[in-house]
């Protein structure tokens, strides 16, 4: 039998925010994959830089040691808006689940651990960020969140989930 855990990602652990942040952009080619220091950009790093602060927190998923998905949440003010940015009290979730492990239905696990916490610490909703072609925006709207907007440009779609 393989081991399998969720639980809180520890502080000695944020080292490995970077890589999950990486693997959580959507690319739409895998023969013209983005260079990592994508993630160096300020409109990602965001996401990341600085993790551990109060309203931060983040839950790993495991299995026999290794974890093999991430969800975070961080809440965003309008001078340093995100993707996913609603308001000041509406804390954005990011996923992130290993290549190899998606059939493990990893993604709606976390999800579903962090609007629990989320609902602990008193948050009303929760935002999301997906590219326009994310395969999985079925998973999202499954989950109970609901489109609120598509950006200027057309790339991206904001969902909200109610948590009250």
């Amino acid at each position: 039998m393989r081991l399998r855990k969720v639980r809180q990602l520890e502080s000695y652990e944020y080292d490995i925010l970077p890589l999950f942040l990486y693997n959580s952009i959507f690319q739409s080619d895998d023969e013209e994959m983005l260079e990592y220091s994508v993630i160096k950009d300020q409109s990602y790093a965001k996401y990341i830089n600085d993790f551990g602060k109060d309203t931060d927190f983040a839950v790993a998923w495991e299995l026999d040691g290794r974890i093999a998905g991430i969800a975070w949440v961080r809440l965003f003010d309008e001078a340093d808006e995100s993707f996913g940015y609603v308001d000041e009290i509406t804390p954005e979730l990011t996923l992130s689940v290993l290549a190899g492990y998606d059939d493990q239905l990893i993604g709606p696990e976390l999800i579903s651990i962090v609007f629990n916490e989320l609902r602990l610490q008193g948050a009303q909703k929760v935002s999301v960020s997906l590219d326009i072609n994310d395969c999985y925006t079925s998973m999202y709207e499954k989950l109970g969140f609901e489109q609120l907007r598509v950006n200027a440009d057309n790339t991206r779609v904001l969902f909200i989930k109610n948590l009250v």
